[in-house]
């Protein structure tokens, strides 16, 4: 039987992994003769106690509806949805939920303003969806809203957000060096002449400052954008468990145009992978499950209704115990 519910699985625990360079790179920072963190703690060991308060406190803001509220309202630009979209959304949700073995009045839904087919799961009981993810029929919306619980029941929103909750102490000192290096560059390239040679062993003893400082967070950064694209696949697994393997290749094909080739570098710290790989494994998960081909229909090659598209052993299962329970 499919397991429904929050649960603790092996990219739960890989989330954890970008925390280490970060709290070794405060530990850094406090132990540094010259950094801000070291003026407020001349102890290294005050500041892992403080860092392991703030840690907790992180995360128990984030699991706080208010402030995960005015959070995203105020940082993404989230926003309550309407009487419509409501109308349109809640009971896709609802059925989503009833699915994936969560309770729907834990959730918050969300709303974003953008053109963009797209949904999000956030914190510890977000979820929003786009105005654009409006344009898709109501299974596939339905879908990718059950990729967004698959990331909730496997807890990746709230690690993710306190480890952005800890990356905002380098936030500053990210802007800071890259607002000397423009500063540095722009003013040599204007005065020109003898000002050119010595900007760039300014820019080149900054970048040696920049690497030293700033690489544990770079680490950091480069594995939580690895770790984001298996999560990524992982909630596709759980959305095809809770029945929208259909569904969720209808939703991907909205979205599958010709995606422009990456560098090294962008694929590095991209944190959605390929959607031709997500597309092959969520078909990979469908067959394993053993989905049956899609039925054809009168309106649409893919029949709306509760069954349509979910894994013969999932129906199967809960048909028998519906049949035990009478």
């Amino acid at each position: 039987m499919v397991a429904r519910g929050r649960r603790v699985t092996s990219t739960t625990l890989l989330l954890l992994m970008p925390l280490v360079p970060l709290v070794v790179f405060g530990v850094a920072r406090a132990a540094a003769p010259v950094s801000l963190l070291a003026v407020l703690f001349d102890d290294p060991w005050t500041y892992a106690i403080v860092t392991v308060a703030v840690i907790v406190a992180g995360a128990v803001l984030m699991v706080l509806r208010p402030v995960e509220r005015f959070a995203a309202h105020a940082l993404f630009g989230m926003r309550t949805p309407s009487a419509d979209e409501s109308a349109r959304v809640e009971p896709l949700l609802a059925h989503a939920c009833e699915n994936a073995g969560m309770d729907r009045g834990r959730l918050v839904l969300m709303a974003e303003d953008s053109s963009a087919i797209n949904a999000y799961a956030t914190a510890g009981h977000l979820v929003c969806f786009t105005t654009g993810a409006l344009r898709l029929r109501d299974r596939p919306l339905e879908a990718v809203l059950a990729h967004e619980l698959g990331h909730h029941t496997e807890l990746h929103p709230w690690i993710s957000a306190f480890t952005w909750w800890l990356q905002l102490p380098a936030i500053p000192l990210k802007v800071l060096l890259t607002g000397l290096r423009r500063a540095i560059g722009g003013t040599a390239a204007r005065i020109g002449g003898l000002a050119r040679p010595i900007g760039i062993v300014l820019l080149a003893l900054l970048w040696v400052v920049t690497i030293q400082v700033l690489w544990l967070v770079w680490v950091a950064d480069v594995l939580a954008a690895w770790i984001a694209r298996r999560t990524e696949f992982a909630a596709d697994a759980r959305a095809v468990e809770f029945g929208y393997g259909t569904a969720l290749l209808e939703a991907y094909a909205k979205l599958g145009g010709p995606e422009e080739p990456k560098g090294r570098l962008a694929c590095l710290v991209d944190f959605h992978p390929p959607m031709a790989e997500r597309v092959r494994r969520v078909r990979e998960s469908m067959s394993g499950l053993g989905y049956p081909g899609p039925r054809q229909g009168p309106d649409h090659p893919h029949v709306d209704g509760d069954h349509q598209d979910r894994p013969e052993r999932v129906v199967r299962n809960e048909e028998e115990v519906r049949d035990s329970a009478q």
